[in-house]
């Protein structure tokens, strides 16, 4: 069989992560052994992989978060008042799909724009039954002096649709 012009069919079709795939797995010994069934799908998960990879960096790259936070490393020994079963619920993002707003709000220096990027970042790369990806779209900004002298940032969470023009 012709190991590179069927990578490069792969390529041209799309599938670059498959094929870098499929070129690692005909130059190691232990793919070898290994069913074809298991290689096809040793196969698709990277390619698959690769494609919620891309999608995930395209989202959090158009949600312009100020800061690279994740919940998991949300810290609550703290002393800021942030109530863990709380947080927990709200990174679930049930108030998202429900249309529902939050604000959050505190003392200068108590970590809102982080919260707000964490939970950002939690609303974008989070997925849907069977895998499939059900994320939200996430626009973050900070907002002025005009609201109140205890908010220092706003990040609007709405359902990702690419089909409209304000997600784009």
């Amino acid at each position: 069989m012709l190991i590179h012009p069927l990578a490069e069919r792969l390529r041209g079709l799309g599938m670059a992560a498959m094929a870098d795939a499929f070129l690692e797995m005909q130059n190691n010994s232990t793919a070898a052994d290994l069913a074809r069934e298991d290689w096809l799908g040793l196969l698709l998960d990277r390619e698959a992989t690769a494609r919620d990879n891309k999608r995930l960096g395209r989202r959090l790259s158009h949600a312009r978060l100020r800061q690279s936070a994740v919940v998991e490393d949300t810290d609550f020994r703290t002393p800021r008042g942030l109530d863990r079963a709380l947080f927990h619920k709200l990174a679930g993002c049930d108030w998202i799909r429900h249309s529902q707003h939050l604000l959050i709000g505190g003392p200068t220096g108590t970590g809102k724009s982080w919260l707000a990027c964490a939970l950002g970042h939690k609303a974008v790369s989070v997925h849907g039954r069977g895998g499939e990806s059900a994320g939200h779209g996430v626009c973050g900004g900070g907002v002025g002096g005009g609201w109140s002298s205890g908010l220092s940032a706003k990040v609007e969470l709405r359902r990702f649709s690419p089909d409209r023009e304000g997600d784009r």
